[in-house]
């Protein structure tokens, strides 16, 4: 444990308490453990369990470039519940995708340029593409670099919004149950 005396100003290592008092004049307090282990935040997601897998299929369901199906992987492979596992990837997934949705909804092509880095040429391109296929395409929208833009797309569109919730659970559910299963088939090689 890596402990800090304030008097000296350097670390030693050994067990005493969070804030004791030796002497008077010294303070000691304990750090954290600052290794790469404890601060990667694939280590802090796979430690919060479902939570975390809710949190990493969240910020993968919108527009940030994140991986989840790694976090879902992990807790597979520790043990955790395959079907809560699944309902916490699907939830997180599909409440990031219909962020999307409502951000294009919201139809400000200043907003989506800016903050969802779609250019009005691929949102354009996005719609055009959507024109007459309606609200079912959402089941795509979990296809890595075009299932943003189908989401934003659908949003600015004004599709229906049940529709294309339904047909994005399913989508994002299906995701997940095929990478469940993929886990556990090279889970199984070993």
């Amino acid at each position: 444990m890596a402990v800090w005396n304030v008097r000296n100003s350097f670390l030693k290592t050994d067990n005493l308490p969070i804030f004791s008092m030796p002497r008077r004049e010294v303070l000691t307090v304990q750090l954290p453990d600052l290794s790469l282990k404890s601060i990667h935040p694939m280590h802090l997601l796979l430690e919060w369990s479902y939570f975390g897998l809710f949190i990493a299929t969240f910020l993968a369901g919108s527009i940030l470039p994140f991986s989840s199906e790694f976090v879902l992987s992990g807790l597979l492979a520790v043990g955790a519940n395959t079907w809560g596992c699944i309902l916490a990837a699907t939830a997180g997934n599909f409440l990031g995708g219909m962020s999307c949705y409502y951000l294009g909804h919201l139809g400000k092509l200043e907003w989506i340029e800016k903050y969802l880095k779609v250019s009005h040429q691929k949102l354009e391109k996005g719609i055009h593409f959507l024109n007459g296929k309606g609200a079912m395409m959402a089941f795509f929208t979990f296809v890595p670099l075009i299932g943003d833009l189908l989401a934003v797309s659908l949003g600015y569109m004004r599709a229906n919004v049940w529709m294309t919730a339904l047909s994005m659970f399913v989508g994002k559910f299906l995701r997940y149950w095929i990478w469940m299963y993929v886990t556990f088939g090279v889970i199984g090689l070993f």
